[in-house]
């Protein structure tokens, strides 16, 4: 009697015996777009965490919110500096 390859060895559905070459591309690319998501997520959150400390500074070094709007100078009364546009667009 011959054996079978493709026979279920735990009582599950017969998985043919292939070289894996498109199981292994599958997986890589799984892999890869959980790392993205995950540096994504990761980005995120430390813009969020700048953008808090951005705005704590500003607020105690201009004395407020920005009522007066933005500026590229700093200390100005109710002005605040508008740097943290640059790590979004980075």
């Amino acid at each position: 009697m011959k054996e079978n390859d493709d026979a279920p060895t735990s009582g599950g559905p017969a998985v043919p015996n292939h070289d894996g070459s498109a199981r292994d591309e599958a997986i890589k690319q799984l892999e890869r777009k959980r790392k993205f998501h995950a540096e994504a997520i990761g980005a995120t959150i430390a813009m969020v965490i700048l953008t808090a400390i951005w705005a704590m500074s500003e607020h105690h070094n201009a004395g407020g919110w920005p009522t007066e709007g933005f500026s590229q100078s700093s200390s100005i009364h109710h002005v605040w500096n508008y740097w943290i546009v640059y790590p979004f667009i980075a």
